[in-house]
């Protein structure tokens, strides 16, 4: 077949430029699945390029994928964050938020105030935020509590501060949280309690900074459709210092890896678990573990560890389980 003559095919856009005769909000759209530092390279394309990139709906910025500069890397991709957050026509309007900073980023002290957002009219889906840790910027701003659309949300490295503002997240399915200072109980307790749909909780290494080291406290938790858990760790801090006790009767699948102590509290079985993964430490017999075990028996899928199996002294269950934080 004879190539077609380009003659004959008719003039699109600028010069012949297909993608840029389309409408801005499709080229905004298609932008928001680059890499943010690409999205943003786009507007030295043309005038009609310039500021396609601010109407992304998705922006990931992550320290490794930063913009090449002269500056150092931690203080370049510190700059491009601020550019981006300053340039974008409307933070409201993001459906999904990626932002993962290196341990030695240095972001400005207005950083986290560019990332206030109104929790009514925010479109966001998805926040998954890792700020330096090691600097002042780790407590989140306080409309991230209450975003009324967000289904995913991963800390790591955050700081959980609430305070006393309102805390509500209604669409909420999946939270992460990695290496999470606690700087009091109530806090989490207040965050488990405004997730009135959370279907999966991850926690790793997470700790308590609460200053009061000789008190020890319970916090309860009622997680209705809780269906997916995973503790592991404590972090290396006390783990006899921050108590929650987490009522999920619509658990299926569970895995609890290298505590130090372990407490657990309640009075019925768990009737949707179908699988389970235990292995804990721990320093005695009587151990409340050992009446846990026998809880989860009924799970089509149990694995144990051999530290668990070499003790056979069982106790009755329960469905409520207390894990140490710090």
């Amino acid at each position: 077949m004879a190539r077609a003559d380009k003659r004959n095919l008719p003039a699109t856009g600028i010069d012949g430029d297909r993608l840029s005769s389309l409408p801005g909000e499709i080229l905004s759209h298609i932008l928001s699945f680059l890499e943010t530092k690409y999205a943003v390279s786009t507007s030295i394309l043309s005038q009609r390029w310039k500021y396609l990139w601010t109407r992304v709906s998705i922006l990931d910025l992550v320290d490794s994928l930063h913009v090449p500069s002269q500056e150092p890397r931690d203080l370049a991709f510190s700059r491009f964050v601020d550019r981006v957050l300053s340039e974008h026509m409307n933070l409201n309007s993001l459906r999904r938020l990626r932002l993962l900073f290196s341990t030695n980023s240095r972001p400005s002290s207005s950083f986290w105030c560019k990332m206030e957002l109104d929790s009514n009219a925010s479109q966001l889906e998805e926040i998954d935020v890792r700020p330096p840790r090691h600097s002042g910027m780790r407590g989140l701003p306080q409309s991230f509590y209450a975003l009324k659309n967000l289904m995913v949300l991963k800390l790591d490295f955050v700081m959980l501060t609430p305070g006393d503002g309102y805390v509500f997240l209604p669409s909420l399915k999946v939270l992460q949280l990695f290496s999470v200072e606690i700087t009091d109980c109530e806090s989490l307790a207040r965050l488990f309690s405004g997730c009135p749909v959370l279907e999966t909780l991850r926690m790793k290494y997470c700790y308590s900074s609460i200053s009061d080291k000789n008190e020890n406290y319970v916090i309860t938790a009622s997680l209705p459709s809780l269906k997916n858990l995973a503790i592991i760790g404590t972090g290396g801090h006390d783990p006899n210092l921050c108590l929650i006790v987490v009522d999920a009767p619509s658990l299926e699948h569970l895995r609890l890896v290298d505590f130090e102590e372990f407490g657990f509290w309640g009075s019925s079985q768990l009737p949707c678990l179908v699988s389970a993964r235990i292995d804990i430490r721990w320093t005695h017999e009587e151990h409340p573990l050992m009446v846990f075990l026998t809880h989860i028996s009924n799970a089509k899928e149990l694995r144990l560890s051999w530290r668990i199996l070499v003790i056979n002294h069982f106790l009755p269950v329960s469905p409520h389980y207390i894990f140490p934080l710090c």
